[in-house]
């Protein structure tokens, strides 16, 4: 029973910073007209939520068709300039497209997902093609 005790405190802390977290996190919509994929996972073209926040490692992808849904882990990283929309950014090797960056938008911020293994081993076979960046629907909020 005691240690239930601990475990129950830990929980009700963290429901209870739920609200602060929440309140930078934010959810942007985007048309995504090519399979990719993302941390270990190959996603489908169409449309997509994607929820993240300056200072959360987190990002979280879901299609919004499917419903299916990841929470990827992500690096902080800055743009030179403020990023007027939110933008997903992705490595093309050939035909495939790997999610690479999200900018957020009305700041310098944005997320870096590491990239996977199968994206290490291309870049030492195959050099990067291209980059392609998405803006988001409605005006990138």
């Amino acid at each position: 029973m005691l240690s239930q005790v601990p475990r129950r405190a830990v929980l009700a802390a963290a429901l209870l910073a739920l609200p602060a977290f929440g309140q930078t996190l934010r959810s942007m919509e985007f048309k995504v007209p090519f399979p990719f994929q993302a941390g270990q996972q190959r996603w489908p073209a169409g449309k997509y939520e994607v929820t993240a926040g300056v200072g959360h490692s987190a990002l979280r992808v879901r299609n919004l068709d499917t419903q299916s849904a990841a929470t990827l882990l992500s690096n902080a990283t800055q743009s030179g300039k403020t990023n007027s929309k939110s933008m997903l950014v992705f490595h093309k090797y050939g035909d495939t497209y790997y999610l690479n960056r999200l900018w957020l938008p009305d700041t310098f911020a944005g997320r870096e997902l590491p990239l996977s293994r199968a994206e290490r081993e291309l870049t030492r076979a195959v050099e990067l093609a291209s980059t392609v960046t998405i803006a988001a629907d409605g005006g990138g909020q």
